[in-house]
């Protein structure tokens, strides 16, 4: 038999209550005419080519995606998400940054120096 005082502590104790997770920020998708970062925080490769690009006078807009990777399904998610802005053409690399170009996927660091390059390049022979 039951004493009181378990009876009154079952009855009184907090329910155990699951807190709703935050909904995910909307992923911005890229602009037409300017670069688009997908960044993360502590990604020495996103500030660097952040400093580039400023260095360049580039217009840029920077997506910080660390929200997205905390859980394992939000992070296929984003990929899932970047690959159809990359039009499915090709395979967006898991590594930051993951840079566009307008509408058109660049790849990481080295791609988007060489593609910036490529474009200085044209611009001084105009």
């Amino acid at each position: 038999m039951s004493s009181d005082s378990d009876l009154s502590s079952s009855f009184n104790s907090t329910p155990d209550v699951t807190s709703v997770p935050e909904p995910l920020p909307e992923l911005s998708s890229p602009r037409s005419g300017m670069f688009t970062i997908y960044s993360k925080s502590g990604c020495s490769g996103c500030t660097k080519l952040k400093k580039y690009l400023t260095e360049h006078f580039v217009v840029f807009q920077d997506v910080c995606c660390d929200e997205w990777l905390i859980e394992p399904e939000h992070k296929a998610q984003l990929f899932q998400l970047l690959t159809m802005y990359a039009d499915q053409s090709c395979s967006v690399e898991r590594r930051f940054p993951i840079v566009f170009d307008g509408l058109t996927y660049v790849g990481g660091v080295a791609e988007t120096k060489a593609c910036i390059a490529n474009w200085l390049q044209n611009i001084s022979t105009i």
